[in-house]
């Protein structure tokens, strides 16, 4: 990182702005446009809590990822907003793939963890959490919810149609155009709301 910080730096010394997209690197002065993860995560588990499906379980990547981070964030948001404890047996690291999201959910069953509601860190997770509860039986939404990240393009077309927080490429390079279009110093962190997309999966 303080070689990246470098370069930029000896970039900015010549007049070409820099930014990082999708990608949080404000803490080594590099301008970054980015979606807020903290913020869509808590609307989503905010919705889950709403709708009385708790426990709600948080499954993704956080230990050595800032987009994990931000992401399990916005779930200890929303949790607190609503007065709930964070129960570290309903957190489970694992890494943005769909037979992480199986193994997670299968030992979680197998300890008898007991949740109304999974917020994932992926979509491909959430396709690994769905297989693993239908493969014990548990019926989705009706026994447990389940919600992914970033709307994939097959997103909608599991069954159940999956529920997810959208992901917006246009929105971003619109940003960035700004950016490198403007004048004076660039803002240190732009970030681009994500929407949530309810489907069949919760």
């Amino acid at each position: 990182e303080g070689e990246l910080a470098g370069h930029a730096a000896r970039l900015a010394g010549l007049g070409i702005r820099v930014i990082a997209v999708n990608n949080d690197r404000s803490h080594l002065g590099i301008a970054s446009v980015l979606h807020d993860d903290v913020a869509a995560t808590a609307l989503s588990v905010g919705h889950l809590i709403a709708n009385g499906r708790v426990p709600v379980a948080y499954l993704g990547r956080h230990a050595g990822s800032r987009a994990g981070q931000a992401r399990r964030q916005g779930y200890v948001t929303a949790l607190q907003a609503a007065g709930l404890p964070v129960d570290p047996d309903l957190t489970w690291d694992f890494a943005y793939r769909s037979a992480a999201g199986y193994e997670a959910v299968d030992r979680a069953l197998a300890r008898g963890l007991a949740f109304a509601a999974i917020q994932c860190g992926s979509d491909e997770l959430a396709m690994g959490a769905i297989a693993a509860l239908q493969d014990h039986r548990i019926r989705v939404p009706e026994d447990v919810a389940v919600v992914g990240f970033s709307n994939s393009p097959w997103a909608m077309y599991l069954r159940p149609a999956l529920t997810t927080l959208s992901s917006s490429p246009q929105h971003l390079a619109l940003a960035v155009r700004d950016l490198l279009s403007g004048q004076g110093e660039m803002p240190l962190r732009t970030l681009i709301r994500r929407d949530f997309l309810r489907r069949s999966s919760a």
